[in-house]
């Protein structure tokens, strides 16, 4: 099957295998270094959320469907708040697959995941019991 050209790449990580990351115009495509064929494909009307954390150098990329999470590291920083743009939007004008959760319930997926980490973060010291009662309330107004 032929694949649409890439409107956008970068380059990463999962699972520790190098990767390339493409945006075509209808798909995210995965492509394990040395492999041809691709990893994954996943159609944009498919992606309930993208998330990005971006550090010095590089960051991390999460793309959401139901049922999965594709979790990239090692982006680099350069490549990945533009290819997250390009997603994000390429995402937004995809016509939704059908039985998806509506952005809402992928926005509370979101803060519930939020929560687990904070979580994590009080009860390894990290933080304060008042900063996770604080962080943890607006929070919960978000939902």
């Amino acid at each position: 099957m032929a694949t649409d050209p890439a409107l956008r790449t970068a380059t990463g990580s999962i699972g520790g295998r190098p990767t390339r990351l493409e945006l075509t115009a209808d798909s995210f495509v995965v492509r394990l270094q040395g492999d041809a064929e691709a990893f994954r494909t996943v159609p944009l009307g498919r992606i309930v959320a993208v998330r990005e954390q971006s550090g010095k150098l590089t960051g991390y990329l999460t793309v959401t469907t139901p049922g999965e999470d594709l979790q990239f590291s090692r982006v680099p920083r350069k490549d990945l708040l533009d290819f997250v743009e390009a997603l994000r939007a390429g995402v937004a004008a995809a016509p939704p697959e059908e039985d998806l959760p509506t952005p809402e319930m992928a926005k509370s997926l979101e803060t519930l995941e939020e929560l687990e980490r904070l979580g994590r973060l009080h009860s390894t010291g990290v933080i304060t019991d008042e900063e996770f009662a604080t962080a943890k309330a607006k929070m919960l107004d978000r939902l």
